[in-house]
């Protein structure tokens, strides 16, 4: 071996325990790294497909909003007549 006196062994011992404990760091910090990549790019998709159909609710209500809004003019007109019926028969202003 590279060392001479038996004081060296649980010296190349510790050397090597540590080597292999950076290492199993290193690893356990790569795992890590990816796991957190992986739940940034669930959440981005997730937060993408709420985003779409906030944008789908939108255009739904826009809709309807149109909808409702082509009745305003028949309902006016219906609104208006009964106020006509009303001041001129039952006299109410």
């Amino acid at each position: 071996m590279w060392y001479t006196r038996d004081g060296d062994d649980m010296e190349v011992i510790k050397w090597i325990v540590m080597i292999i404990g950076i290492f199993g760091l290193l690893i356990i910090g790569c795992f890590m790294l990816l796991r957190s990549d992986e739940k940034k790019r669930f959440n981005t998709k997730r937060y993408q497909e709420n985003i779409k159909l906030i944008n789908q609710t939108n255009e739904m209500l826009d809709e309807t909003l149109n909808e409702l809004e082509s009745f305003n003019g028949p309902l006016k007109k219906v609104c208006e007549q009964i106020n006509k019926f009303n001041h001129k028969f039952l006299k109410i202003k």
